[in-house]
């Protein structure tokens, strides 16, 4: 079963990282959009921009007929 979690703002990288540390499946839905540079206009860059800002979706394992969600994204 996969369920959606609510990350802090833009902070959707630092909690796939730390959920999956501790073992969780982790989806984090992104794109890749070209934005222009503010210092020269016509060069672009590309930028990872989250497709549903604000979560991700965790992957949780039936153990024992039990789901373990995950309390914290913290390290």
């Amino acid at each position: 079963m996969w369920i959606a979690v609510q990350t802090e703002p833009s902070r959707e990288h630092t909690a796939t990282h730390n959920l999956r540390r501790q073992g969780y499946h982790v989806l984090f839905l992104h794109v890749i959009q070209m934005i222009y540079c503010r210092k020269n206009t016509r060069k672009k860059e590309p930028r990872i921009r989250a497709y549903l800002p604000g979560y991700i979706l965790v992957r949780l394992a039936a153990d024992q007929g039990t789901y373990a969600l995950p309390r914290s994204s913290a390290p």
